[in-house]
């Protein structure tokens, strides 16, 4: 199965985020993404299992927690 990562940023919205699908039974981790647009060059960003893509953007966008990217892996 393909993996997809959702480019999150700090890694306090990737942990709200990882709570967040956890709570309906998405499984995801968090990973550190290296990213041209954060400052450092480094960002977080939750992997998950590109299946649930809709699932992900939809729950994330409904919380507010906002991403930069969706990337696949």
């Amino acid at each position: 199965m393909a993996s997809c990562c959702a480019v999150i940023g700090s890694i306090t919205y990737a942990l709200k985020g990882q709570r967040l699908l956890s709570s309906y039974d998405v499984e995801s981790k968090i990973i550190k993404v290296r990213s041209g647009s954060a400052s450092g060059g480094c960002a977080y960003g939750l992997e998950f299992d590109c299946i649930n893509m809709n699932t992900v953007t939809a729950l994330l966008r409904r919380e507010g927690l906002q991403y930069k990217d969706i990337i696949r892996m």
